[in-house]
């Protein structure tokens, strides 16, 4: 029979000298439950920028996707998980540095004074003529 020279080791102190990759991976937390619906922005900006926009917008993961109301206006309609809106409005206010636009809270809710989007954390930029 071997001897384990640390017998009343913990386990995860066993594994600390192992190389990440060898070691057991860890426990994936829990799902968020499903939201109810999904939370919305309304977005305005030049519409000759609605492609950069997007493309700026794919490099944030699926964070949100984004539908056109109106072309000539280039208002957009920003979809996206109410689990995922501090990472939505960190990417806006980022892409905000690059691309001038502005972002108003969706007109349509009805459930605003308990909504979880915070008007005053969103990034108001608009365009400059």
């Amino acid at each position: 029979m071997a001897h384990d020279p640390r017998p009343h080791c913990p386990f995860h102190l066993r594994e600390a000298h192992l190389p990440p990759a060898l070691r057991k991976p860890r426990k994936p937390a829990p799902p968020l439950p499903p939201p109810a619906r999904s939370a919305r922005l309304l977005v305005r900006l030049a519409a000759e920028d609605t492609a950069l926009f997007r493309f700026l917008l794919e490099g944030y993961d699926n964070t949100a996707y984004f539908t056109v109301l109106e072309p000539r206006t280039a208002l957009l309609k920003l979809v996206f998980s109410p689990h995922r809106e501090e990472a939505l409005r960190r990417a806006l206010a980022e892409m905000a540095e690059s691309l001038d636009f502005s972002v108003e809270p969706w007109p349509l809710d009805r459930a605003r004074t308990s909504s979880s989007i915070r008007e005053s954390s969103c990034p108001r930029i608009t365009t400059s003529s």
